[in-house]
């Protein structure tokens, strides 16, 4: 039961102040717990990578973590190069401003940004909910949907309110 549970977990470090011992601790935890993956910061998706080259335990980046208020060729090269540092897939913060002045377009292509760098790995899209109303969650999780994003998430923890 256990580790059925540990297999749907992404064991997360995305604390600003990390250290490599954080990092180490983190990928070792991950691979005795046969965990989903680890999701650090693009930063340190390579050293992760060299951490968990001997287990199953791929890597997960975040990109634009954790304002999503970089632009959309920033956030596509950091996509790109944290696929190149070994990602598996990545966890993006989508243009919340965007999306709450209603600007489809320029959200959507946000999301098409970050997927042409991630060559195919599978891109997961954080709303930030606590930061919207009803109707800007409906209309964030139908953009998503439409740019061909793999999974909405609800938040990353830092902006106020929890998921």
């Amino acid at each position: 039961m256990r580790q059925a549970l540990a297999a749907l977990i992404d064991h997360t470090l995305l604390r600003p102040d990390a250290v490599g011992t954080d990092f180490e601790r983190l990928c070792k935890e991950a691979a005795q717990h046969s965990c989903a993956t680890v999701c650090v910061n693009s930063a340190h998706v390579a050293l992760c990578t060299a951490l968990l080259a001997d287990c199953q335990v791929p890597v997960t980046a975040t990109v634009g973590f954790p304002l999503g208020a970089a632009n959309r060729a920033a956030k596509q090269a950091e996509a790109a190069q944290a696929v190149r540092d070994g990602a598996h897939e990545l966890d993006m913060v989508c243009a919340i401003g965007a999306l709450k002045e209603g600007l489809r377009e320029a959200f959507v292509e946000d999301i098409r940004g970050v997927l042409d760098g991630a060559d195919g790995r599978a891109v997961k899209v954080i709303l930030e909910t606590s930061l919207l109303g009803e109707a800007e969650k409906r209309r964030g999780a139908e953009w998503v949907r439409e740019a061909g994003a793999a999974f909405v998430k609800t938040s990353t923890g830092f902006g106020g309110g929890g998921a």
